[in-house]
């Protein structure tokens, strides 16, 4: 089914839920606390792995990343195994999250991969990859690497860490020329889309059917309803928006970065500002254990 949006704006109160990305946290040999972001830092000429908390502003540097020069496209965490994984231009990284090592690393049969998501039914990452001049739906094992191709996409392009998962609603989100599209998580087959004719940016799932992100036409904090074909407003945005924005759903704090190097958290449900940190080094690939 294909939605054309309808602008409403009115403030929307996001009600607390958890995705079906309902992990057993315990899983995890060391306890984390689920508001911290694990991301990569760029300096001294080295890409590292480090924890920021959003709402203190802590950046801890947990290891160095030997081998890697460039990550792309979109990070994920596996809490089960407390691991983080990311892609290279060739490669998928698993990172241990308690100390930053890396545990292993796949080289991938198609390269250009990315807006990958974890599966905590399938227990493999799912994501969007570019093969002989197509886009596909993929599916990747984490214990082999091995990658299968699930559906074609009929699309010409893919806004960049776009990706968003619910695992108990059995759906992939991703965005593509301002249309969000919702996939059957398993076989990749269409469920819905929404045509939104506006510019925006940042959308992270917060629940079933509902993205929050920035409608950059009206400097707007947003929800976009698929069920409903709106977006509502509910806050004002200031600053700027790039790819790298995460969302603590059981917190409700949704993250972005608002200049360079500068990390904003915000509350889901009233759009304001709880709190705004620099941090030491040009951090990305955020990811939050949901």
């Amino acid at each position: 089914m294909k939605h054309i949006v309808v602008l409403v704006a009115i403030s929307v109160l996001v009600l607390g839920c958890q995705l079906v990305s309902d992990y057993e946290h315990d899983h995890v040999k060391d306890p984390i606390s689920s508001s911290l972001l694990y991301g990569i830092s760029s300096f001294d000429q080295s890409l590292h792995f480090v924890s920021v908390d959003a709402l203190s502003g802590t950046h801890i540097v947990l290891n160095k990343l030997p081998g890697i020069s460039a990550v792309r496209g979109q990070a994920t965490i596996n809490p089960e195994l407390g691991q983080y994984y990311f892609t290279t231009e060739a490669a998928l990284v698993a990172v241990n999250i308690a100390d930053g090592k890396i545990v292993k690393s796949f080289k991938l049969p198609y390269p250009n991969t990315g807006n990958i998501q974890y599966n905590s039914i399938g227990k493999k990452i799912n994501g969007l990859s570019f093969i002989d001049g197509h886009f596909h739906y993929v599916e990747i094992d984490i214990l082999t690497g091995e990658m299968k191709k699930l559906r074609p996409l009929n699309i010409k392009g893919i806004s960049g860490s776009s990706g968003n998962i619910d695992c108990g609603k059995n759906k992939y989100y991703f965005v593509s020329e301002r249309t969000i599209y919702v996939l059957d998580l398993a076989t990749g087959s269409p469920i819905d889309s929404l045509y939104v004719d506006l510019n925006f940016g940042g959308l992270r799932l917060v629940k079933d059917n509902v993205l929050f992100g920035v409608d950059l036409s009206q400097s707007q904090f947003s929800n976009f309803d698929l069920t409903t074909s709106a977006v509502n407003a509910v806050n004002s945005f200031a600053g700027s928006l790039n790819d790298h924005t995460a969302v603590d759903v059981k917190k409700e704090l949704y993250f972005y970065y608002s200049g360079y190097a500068e990390l904003t958290c915000v509350d889901i449900a009233s759009g304001a500002v709880k709190a705004t940190h620099s941090l030491p080094h040009d951090t990305f690939q955020l990811a939050a254990i949901n």
